[in-house]
């Protein structure tokens, strides 16, 4: 009998522990997400807009389609005037070089 006891006992503790620990793991979550929500949010305000001439660039490279010639110029236009700005702040962000 006394061993029935312990084992319900046991079994008590254990379920509980176990309950405890899920809820301790759904709160850790629940604290993940809007962390990673705060960080989206964070990493798209940083990013610059992309302006009327990023986009009027980018159509300039759609209506170049079949001459690649003038959709070469205009991608390297495209890239030196839009893309610039995002890797000006990478590089801003950068941690220097250390030995």
């Amino acid at each position: 009998m006394r061993t029935v006891l312990l084992m319900v006992l046991c079994l008590a503790i254990a379920t509980t522990a176990l309950a405890q620990s899920a809820q301790q793991q759904e709160r850790e979550r629940l604290k993940f997400q809007q962390r990673a929500r705060t960080l989206g949010d964070a990493i798209s305000a940083d990013k610059p807009r992309e302006t009327a001439r990023c986009k009027e660039l980018r159509q300039e490279i759609d209506l170049y389609k079949g001459k690649p010639q003038r959709r070469y110029i205009a991608r390297r236009n495209y890239e030196a005037e839009c893309m610039r700005e995002e890797t000006d702040t990478d590089r801003a962000t950068a941690a220097p070089f250390t030995q």
